[in-house]
């Protein structure tokens, strides 16, 4: 495997978050949608934007919300399962979430810009 590039997420607030294993940064707090959905470790956030993030193969889930064709994430650089990609959505009132990220609050770390600062220095 190659070397690892990490990009910054874009956004102007201050706080992000990041992989719990690796630190590497996956989103921004200013691209939260929904902060009403549970994950199979709890509490999972719906994110408009994410970076640093493979998604596994598709496969067809029935969700709470019925069904929906969803892509596991992943973090790019430790591969620790992070939550899921909405591919497609079977039901018209849920295509709002098609092409958003789900991010298991159990599988990621808030970090605040003064981390962030320490993180890139430790990245030099």
């Amino acid at each position: 495997m190659g070397v690892f590039f990490e990009k910054i997420p874009p956004g102007s607030l201050t706080m992000y978050y990041a992989c719990r294993r690796c630190n590497t940064l996956l989103a921004n707090q200013q691209h939260i949608m929904s902060v009403n959905f549970r994950g199979a470790s709890g509490t999972a956030y719906l994110f408009e934007k994410a970076e640093n993030i493979l998604c596994q193969e598709t496969e067809k889930r029935h969700l709470m919300t019925g069904q929906h064709y969803t892509s596991n994430l992943v973090c790019a650089k430790c591969q620790h399962k992070l939550g899921w990609f909405y591919d497609y959505a079977c039901e018209q009132s849920q295509e709002y979430k098609e092409g958003k990220y789900i991010l298991e609050l159990e599988m990621v770390a808030k970090v605040t810009i003064t981390t962030l600062d320490e993180h890139r220095l430790a990245a030099q």
